[in-house]
């Protein structure tokens, strides 16, 4: 048997690409059961998700849109909030909400969901998007 391949600590074991439409059918799964509406994800180059929520509330339609940037931070994803909007007006400064607070319970949410997926030891080295697609890559500790 030939000798295993000396590993690089920067270079990826894993590329995983995950489709917009995977994703975006998870968050409309997840939130179904909190809102009583429609939800899409949309994936846009330079690591912007934009999640869109349409629901309506008593006799108005109303749409929420969710800003949010994805990068990796020492081995682990992270989900920077950058704005939630309707009507035109930031919903985090009209209730008064924590943007750093959100971003870090979306950001445990979504990293215990990769942590299941991926297996102990998996380390994210990237994380880009194009205007479909999430491509993460990763290795093992």
């Amino acid at each position: 048997m030939p000798p295993l391949p000396l590993r690089s600590s920067d270079r990826p074991d894993i590329t995983i690409s995950v489709e917009e439409v995977y994703l975006s059918d998870m968050v409309g799964e997840a939130l179904s059961d909190i809102i009583d509406g429609e939800a899409t994800l949309d994936v846009r180059p330079g690591n912007l998700i934009v999640v869109t929520i349409d629901f309506e509330l008593l006799i108005i339609r109303l749409q929420v849109v969710v800003n949010s940037r994805i990068s990796v931070e020492q081995g682990r994803i992270c989900v920077a909030v950058e704005s939630i909007e309707t009507g035109g007006h930031d919903l985090l400064d009209l209730l008064g909400m924590d943007q750093l607070v959100l971003s870090e319970d979306i950001t445990q949410v979504i990293q215990g969901t990769l942590e299941e997926e991926l297996g102990e030891g998996a380390q994210l080295l990237t994380i880009d998007t194009d205007e479909t697609r999430v491509i993460l890559t990763a290795r093992w500790e």
